[in-house]
């Protein structure tokens, strides 16, 4: 019985993780996301998981580091490591609008100018 309650949470995980990576594009789910930062059991995931999200969009994974009140210096450094990033590689050569908007949100709210 043990084994049965162990093998369904990770299925129920791996469900959400999937329900997860379909939405994390999706503006209609940012608030999903926020809040299923929140829910992890370990630091450890919940920084794994906001830089995956920091992937796709360092603005929603900023709104997702924000939603603690922990300080969290390598999550905020890594966010805008890669916001900076993409900030550079958009004066050079991608010119992408949506992720040059994200970049310039994440450094202006976490502070990193």
């Amino acid at each position: 019985m043990q084994q049965n309650i162990s093998t369904n949470l990770e299925s129920n995980k791996l469900m959400d993780n999937n329900l997860l990576e379909k939405h994390k594009n999706d503006p209609a789910w940012a608030e999903v996301m926020r809040l299923y930062s929140g829910l992890f059991d370990t630091q450890d995931e919940r920084e794994t998981f906001i830089l995956d999200v920091a992937e796709e969009d360092t603005s929603l994974a900023t709104e997702c580091k924000l939603s603690s009140g922990n300080e969290e210096f390598f999550l905020k450094n890594s966010i805008l490591t890669k916001a900076i990033k993409q900030l550079k590689d958009y004066k050079s050569k991608v010119k992408d609008d949506f992720t040059h908007k994200s970049a310039m949100t994440t450094i202006l709210s976490l502070g990193g100018f």
